[in-house]
C-alpha cells in the first residue's frame, strides 16, 4: 500500500499504464494522484535521453519563449522590483535567460539535475547553474525574488521536501510561480489514461488545484493565487484563440498555474 509524499495520507491504486501504477492519495483535502512505486534513478536516467532537452519543433520553442516572456513581465510586476534575482528551477538548457531583458540576465540563476542539459545552460548563460536545491545555499549571498518553476514540480521526486528548502533562500516577499499540467483539464475528459502526461514516464505526480494548493501550503507558502494568461501564440488562429478562452473561464485548461509567497501571509483561494 503507498503512502502520498504530501501528506502521509494512504493512497490507493487508482490504474495501470504500460506497467506502472497509478495512485491516488485518500485525503480528500489532498486527492494527489502519483506513480507507485517510483522508477529507478537508472530507468528516468534512460527517459531523460540525451535528445530529451532538445527534440521540441521550432513552434513549440516559440510558442515557449512567448510564454516565458509573458511570465516573467507578469512576475516583475508582481514582485515590484524591476531589478529581480530569478531562479529557473528545472532551467534544462537555460532557454529562458534568452527571453530576459538585458538587465536581468546578470540576475539569472539556473537549477538543473541533468548534466547535459546543465552543461549546456552554463555555456549558453555564462551562470550559476546547480543541480540541487541543496547547492543554492553555497552560492554566496543568493536571495531569490522570483522562482520560476514551469512544467518542473510534475518531475520532482519529492515536490514537498524540494519546496520547502526552496523557502531557505528566498527574499522577503519572494515569488514562487509554478505552472504543471492540470489533471482537471479538457484534454483529461477527452483522453483519460491516453492522457500524454500519464504517458510521459518522467511525470511522477499530477496535479490539480486541490493537490497543488495543499502541497504549498504544507511547504509552507502563502498568498496562494491561480494565474493564467491570455493565448497570444503568433501560430495559433483566431478559433483556437476563442477555444482557450472558454476552457480558461471553465478552469479546465491544460495548464495549471499558481503563484505563492515564502513568507506568512493572507490566504486567498
Amino acid at each position: 500500500m503507498a503512502t502520498c509524499l504530501v501528506c502521509g495520507s494512504t493512497a490507493r491504486h487508482r490504474f495501470a499504464l504500460d506497467n506502472r501504477s497509478f495512485v491516488a492519495c485518500s485525503n480528500a483535502r489532498c486527492g494527489l494522484v502519483f506513480i507507485h512505486p517510483q522508477p529507478t534513478t537508472e530507468e528516468l536516467d534512460d527517459y531523460y535521453r540525451e535528445d530529451y532537452f532538445g527534440s521540441s519543433t521550432a513552434r513549440h520553442q516559440l510558442a515557449r519563449q512567448e510564454l516565458m516572456e509573458q511570465i516573467v513581465r507578469y512576475a516583475i510586476g508582481a514582485v515590484g522590483r524591476p531589478v529581480a534575482t530569478i531562479l529557473d528551477f528545472g532551467c534544462a538548457t537555460g532557454r529562458m535567460w534568452e527571453a530576459l531583458e538585458p538587465r536581468l540576465r546578470d540576475k539569472y540563476v539556473g537549477l538543473e539535475p541533468n548534466p547535459i542539459a546543465r552543461d549546456q545552460a552554463v555555456r549558453r548563460t555564462g551562470r550559476p547553474i546547480v543541480a540541487t536545491v541543496a547547492e543554492l545555499s553555497g552560492l554566496p549571498d543568493l536571495r531569490w525574488d522570483i522562482c520560476i518553476m514551469n512544467q518542473v514540480v510534475e518531475h520532482l521526486r519529492d515536490p514537498l521536501g524540494d519546496l520547502q528548502e526552496l523557502i531557505k533562500s528566498a527574499r522577503e516577499k519572494a515569488l514562487l510561480w509554478i505552472g504543471t499540467p492540470n489533471r482537471r483539464s479538457v484534454h483529461v475528459l477527452r483522453r483519460g489514461k491516453g492522457w500524454r502526461h500519464y504517458e510521459n514516464r518522467t511525470h511522477l505526480f499530477f496535479f490539480d488545484r486541490k493537490s497543488c494548493i495543499h502541497l504549498l501550503l504544507r511547504a509552507g507558502y502563502s498568498d496562494l493565487q491561480r494565474v493564467s494568461f491570455p493565448l497570444k501564440y503568433a501560430h495559433r488562429n483566431r478559433l483556437h484563440r476563442a477555444a482557450h478562452g472558454l476552457v480558461r473561464g471553465l478552469r479546465i485548461d491544460g495548464n495549471l498555474t499558481i503563484t505563492a509567497r515564502a513568507e506568512c501571509a493572507p490566504y486567498r483561494q
